[in-house]
């Protein structure tokens, strides 16, 4: 599979409560996402896992998609 990440605007029925759509496929392993703070909350459905209400976020953060997430990023002691 190959990986990819798509953004696009909701379905005109819900465009007062949803600002964007994004789709974001990976492989079996785990990826690493940075996630900055826009003062909106995220509803993220993973294919298998239950979903999660993210937000607002007060600060960045990095998650790897695995459920493992990294507040208070950048960390000095994170390596990408």
């Amino acid at each position: 599979m190959t990986d990819s990440y798509v953004e696009q605007l909701p379905a005109p029925g819900l465009t007062g409560v949803i600002r964007t759509v994004w789709i974001q496929q990976t492989g079996a392993s785990a990826y690493v996402q940075r996630h900055l703070p826009t003062r909106g909350v995220e509803l993220h459905l993973p294919i298998g896992p239950d979903p999660q209400l993210v937000g607002p976020l007060t600060g960045p953060i990095v998650a790897d998609g695995s459920g493992g997430v990294y507040p208070n990023f950048p960390d000095p002691d994170f390596v990408d």
